[in-house]
């Protein structure tokens, strides 16, 4: 569904939104791709201390580290690290670069797949957090593989596989696939399905579920499987029927999940452009999809952004403003010639308030002067280095994971 733009943003804001990609690439190759995260607490080796070693400790030492306008990574002895979704987010952001990119693309997807998770004796693969994570629902442990880094894995690959003009073998898809088939669990409801966060859990996470329903419809025209594509109807009928009214959704499923926020909106948002482009169901079912988008994206347009392009965390709600928000809304709005103009705003926003010197991205910002400035390679730079190669527009990512469609 991603329409080229007739808005003109300007040649002087496209031009510093290329410098800032540009640079904000360089910045993240020297560190090779290492940084720090805001759940990463539980790295720590007090972590594994009474009172920390329980629930309630684990979740305090996590927050207190996250919250902390004092970066407290070193006195916890938290060594920088490699994520997952770091390396696919910034494959899906430089494949749509142009070719000037394309060496360090291809090494990319061969780190990424390096860090992958085999289970069941090598049935299936996923991939996961390199940190221990609590949530009030369940305990992650670290490297246990969850539907919304490998489903951005599988976009980064299929995008590595036709920036490259290098295919992955058959056998590759098949285990990534069989992550959705038998890795995750499923939670049925009328004609539908959710899939589960993670092999451990049975949470139902809309924009987890949708995001998983677009990366298991593209492994299916990537294999030419028709039968995994009827499949994946399932879980997107799940969530398009929990969208309200008014274009939203919440968060999840359970009672204490209840919150609308910026960046799982636009997943979903983006999860259903994919799903648009991957063809999937009849034609009454992909304009139940457009009228999803349409709804939503409107939606997010109208509840999420200031005048001035402030991006707020939740819906019409001015205060924090995160730099994943930020960097989420330039990608998502960038795809759309409806907001496109939006998309210009928050990225002249962002770079008035979240840029720093050394071309990455602050964590938040609360009021004028009032900022915290470590910069997370996950949680911001990746995001800003997509969402910047998004509205650079200078390729687009539907057209560099299209494949022949199952018959």
């Amino acid at each position: 569904m991603r329409q080229k733009s007739a808005v003109n943003t300007g040649t002087h804001l496209e031009q510093a939104a290329e410098d800032m990609r540009d640079q904000l690439a360089s910045v993240m190759e020297e560190a090779n791709y290492r940084g720090w995260d805001p759940y990463d607490g539980l790295m720590s080796p007090i972590a594994r201390r009474f009172p920390f070693s329980s629930k309630w400790g684990r979740i305090a030492i996590t927050q207190a580290n996250r919250r902390s306008p004092v970066n407290l990574r070193r006195a916890l002895s938290i060594e920088p690290h490699v994520n997952a979704k770091t390396l696919a987010l910034s494959i899906l952001g430089l494949a749509s670069a142009g070719p000037a990119y394309s060496a360090r693309v291809r090494d990319l997807a061969s780190r990424l797949l390096k860090q992958g998770i085999l289970a069941e004796g090598g049935q299936w693969l996923g991939f996961g957090y390199e940190f221990d994570w609590q949530s009030r629902a369940f305990f992650l442990p670290a490297r246990t593989p969850t539907v919304v880094n490998t489903s951005f894995a599988v976009r980064a690959l299929l995008a590595a596989e036709r920036s490259s003009a290098e295919s992955l073998a058959d056998d590759t898809w098949r285990k990534l696939r069989a992550f959705y088939q038998r890795g995750l669990n499923r939670t049925s409801a009328g004609e539908g399905f959710c899939f589960s966060y993670s092999p451990i859990d049975q949470t139902c996470v809309h924009n987890a579920n949708l995001l998983g329903a677009a990366a298991y419809a593209s492994m299916a025209r990537r294999l030419v499987d028709s039968e995994t594509m009827t499949d994946a109807l399932g879980a997107v009928r799940f969530t398009l029927s929990a969208q309200r009214g008014n274009g939203s959704w919440s968060y999840g499923e359970s009672r204490n999940q209840k919150w609308v926020d910026s960046f799982h909106t636009g997943f979903n948002l983006l999860a259903l452009d994919w799903l648009i482009s991957e063809g999937i169901g009849g034609p009454t079912f992909q304009a139940s999809l457009r009228d999803a988008l349409q709804s939503g994206l409107k939606f997010y347009a109208e509840e999420f952004f200031g005048a001035d392009g402030r991006p707020y965390y939740f819906a019409g709600k001015r205060g924090v403003v995160d730099g994943h928000s930020a960097g989420t809304a330039i990608g998502v709005l960038s795809r759309f010639e409806a907001t496109r103009q939006l998309a210009g705003l928050v990225v002249a926003w962002s770079k008035d308030n979240l840029l720093r010197k050394d071309g990455q991205f602050r964590f938040r910002w609360y009021a004028p002067g009032v900022r915290n400035s470590t910069a997370y390679q996950r949680w911001v730079n990746a995001w800003m280095l997509w969402g910047l190669s998004e509205f650079c527009g200078e390729a687009s990512m539907v057209e560099a994971t299209k494949t022949e469609r199952p018959s």
